[in-house]
């Protein structure tokens, strides 16, 4: 694994992604931090979350930074804007965003497996989801925030 701190402005930490890359439009009223995934909406626009319930097996969307305009991983997208998206492969490596439970001081343990929030596109832990597609490889303690750590796509 390399050194994570080359890579705290990538989403997409696999050296040789095999996965399809795409751009669409943002839903009106949605401005998602890159890390997120996202669903297709009627509309043909995308929004932060699944299609179904918590953690339900859905088609995985992991939103990208902006490269065009020099984004971040921090830096949110801007309402109805261009987005860019990657749909990924098995044993991809990503940084996404996991979910704070207010209040929780949640820690994220390495080998621990993480579904797909479908409200917000965030990844959170629960041992009874049908289809948890995320295992952590990177461990963090109390988060206080919604926080970038690195997953594996394992479905």
């Amino acid at each position: 694994m390399p050194d994570r701190a080359g890579l705290r402005n990538e989403i997409i930490i696999t050296v040789q992604p095999q996965g399809v890359f795409f751009e669409g439009l943002l839903h009106t009223g949605s401005t998602p931090l890159p890390g997120t995934c996202m669903k297709l909406n009627s509309t043909n626009d995308y929004s932060p979350g699944t299609g179904g319930a918590d953690g339900s097996d859905q088609p995985v969307i992991i939103l990208l930074p902006d490269r065009l305009q020099g984004g971040t991983c921090t830096q949110v997208y801007a309402d109805s804007s261009r987005a860019f998206f990657y749909v990924p492969q098995p044993g991809e490596v990503f940084q996404l965003l996991v979910k704070n439970l207010s209040g929780t001081g949640d820690t994220v343990a390495v080998g621990a497996l993480y579904g797909i929030e479908a409200s917000s596109g965030k990844l959170i832990a629960n041992s009874s989801f049908a289809q948890p597609c995320f295992q952590c490889i990177e461990a963090h303690v109390a988060l206080t925030a919604d926080t970038l750590c690195l997953f594996r796509y394992a479905p």
